[in-house]
């Protein structure tokens, strides 16, 4: 079964050759002007990923205007200092990062390239934040691209995205699997499948793991779900307002915030843990879609992304302070 798994994931599929170098297939008009930022990226990036330590942003991959990018660039925004490590990782782009912690990121999924062609990504590499080494770990046979994913109690819980069709010609299909890897015991495990298959975005809070909007190619989502680690459990929550998909999320002590949108580059949605619902958050987010955020020192960090599907990578880096 793993070699015909292996076999799937790194057949030349027509479909993601086509779409490998390009953002996504439509440019919406965009109003807003990019405001003047104090930071900024080495290089514009999109399908990037972005974490922290408590003290500095790292901000891994993606796809810059040289190509597929396995950069790692280390940011100081207390002192404005930056650290570029070229080549660290394997380049690859829509995938997961997750900080254990302690000194470890690790690197999950997305879809990488060798000789021209592209595949999905079965190797997890880890990322020590102290010597910027990077090993490998045990690889992740459910390879996906745009998958999202958490970490609770020592173990993290990938959801959802892309791996390859079970017939050559069906190209990329969208997924309702939950992996967990244990970072106790460097294995992986399944759980049993997502309400819905499709890519999303999750963030940790409080113990759970919130799962909000999401694509399946066909569709966007406005489905808004809580996970409980402990049970695998689900529970169905106010949905979105509006179908949000090519975003970022994060959680703050108030709530969670979304920044971006497939057809909404300006959308920025909060939820509030208090009232249980959905609103507009007033923030002054210069718009994209495929970006990547964080928070850290209550302080939400977004960074990159793009507005079309070529010749756009966004090098800001925009910083917002949620009210109390």
């Amino acid at each position: 079964m793993q070699t015909l798994i292996t076999l799937l994931q790194r057949i030349a599929i027509f479909w993601m050759c086509i779409t490998a170098l390009v953002g996504c297939n439509s440019t919406p008009s965009i109003s807003k002007p990019a405001p003047q930022l104090s930071l900024s990226l080495a290089t514009g990036l999109y399908g990037h990923s972005m974490v922290n330590d408590g003290e500095r942003l790292f901000v891994i991959g993606g796809t810059s205007e040289q190509g597929p990018s396995g950069d790692i660039e280390v940011i100081n925004p207390d002192t404005n200092k930056t650290e570029l490590l070229k080549d660290k990782i394997v380049p690859r782009r829509y995938f997961s990062a997750v900080w254990d912690g302690k000194e470890s990121i690790y690197v999950i999924g997305g879809i990488s390239w060798h000789k021209g062609r592209s595949y999905l990504q079965t190797i997890v590499e880890v990322f020590n934040t102290r010597t910027y080494e990077v090993t490998q770990t045990a690889e992740h046979y459910r390879a996906t691209r745009m998958n999202t994913a958490a970490l609770v109690d020592n173990k993290i819980y990938v959801f959802g995205g892309e791996a390859a069709g079970k017939k050559l010609r069906k190209g990329l299909v969208y997924v309702p699997w939950v992996s967990v890897f244990d970072l106790t015991s460097q294995t992986w495990s399944e759980l049993p499948d997502m309400p819905s298959a499709y890519a999303t975005r999750a963030t940790e809070f409080n113990g759970d793991i919130y799962v909000a909007g999401g694509f399946n190619g066909r569709k966007q989502f406005k489905d808004f779900y809580k996970f409980n680690p402990a049970t695998a459990a689900w529970s169905e929550l106010a949905p979105m307002p509006v179908g949000t998909s090519a975003h970022s999320m994060v959680s703050t002590d108030t709530g969670l915030f979304t920044f971006g949108n497939y057809n909404a580059l300006d959308q920025v949605l909060h939820f509030d843990f208090d009232s249980g619902q959905w609103v507009s958050a007033e923030f002054s987010f210069s718009p994209s879609r495929h970006n990547a955020s964080t928070v850290m020192s209550g302080k939400i960090f977004v960074a990159g992304g793009t507005i079309a599907s070529r010749g756009s990578h966004i090098n800001y880096l925009q910083v917002f302070t949620p009210e109390p």
